[in-house]
């Protein structure tokens, strides 16, 4: 974490359990959701900075109320969250925002994303780039698939169950029917 970049954690609860996101002054810094217990989100979010109430910020509100309307089933777009990538590669960075135009129940292979971002050949820089997001869900990840889209790699909380999860949630992969 950088020195002298005030971080403030929110707790929130959802669908599939308790979580937390953390704000800086440039945007989301990160999320982690779905931790199942509360007292599991405290610890974690305490590790990060200061809890805070949602009532004190009209950016955390909005994020909450985002992330619990994506958890409730609504198509939820997170197109005005304000990130920080402060702390990432330009190539990271140029992988997430490429990622974050992959909309809601849609998948994408590393490859696939590797030649939007003009970066053919790169699918394994595309998946180390995908094991360091620390806002899954809303730089959705979970949406790429590896070659033959299968299911590999997620690095948030649950893994790949988690990452199965988001995609059945979504509709995007089911046993039948796994790439849409």
């Amino acid at each position: 974490m950088s020195q002298g970049q005030e971080t403030k954690c929110y707790l929130i609860q959802s669908q599939r359990g308790w979580g937390f996101f953390s704000l800086r002054s440039a945007g989301l810094f990160s999320l982690e959701i779905p931790i199942l217990t509360r007292p599991e989100a405290i610890t974690k979010a305490c590790a990060t900075g200061p809890l805070s109430p949602l009532a004190e910020s009209s950016e955390a509100k909005r994020i909450a109320t985002l992330i619990d309307k994506y958890f409730r089933g609504y198509t939820v777009s997170f197109d005005e969250v304000r990130i920080d990538l402060s702390e990432r590669t330009p190539f990271q960075q140029r992988a997430y925002r490429e990622l974050m135009m992959v909309k809601y129940g849609v998948t994408i292979t590393y490859g696939m994303l590797a030649e939007k971002m003009k970066a053919k050949g790169a699918a394994r820089a595309i998946g180390q780039a995908m094991s360091k997001n620390r806002i899954p869900i809303i730089i959705p990840c979970h949406r790429v698939l590896s070659s033959g889209n299968k299911l590999t790699g997620f690095s948030a909380t649950g893994g790949i169950p988690t990452k199965k999860w988001l995609l059945a949630h979504e509709e995007a992969y089911t046993e039948a029917h796994p790439y849409c």
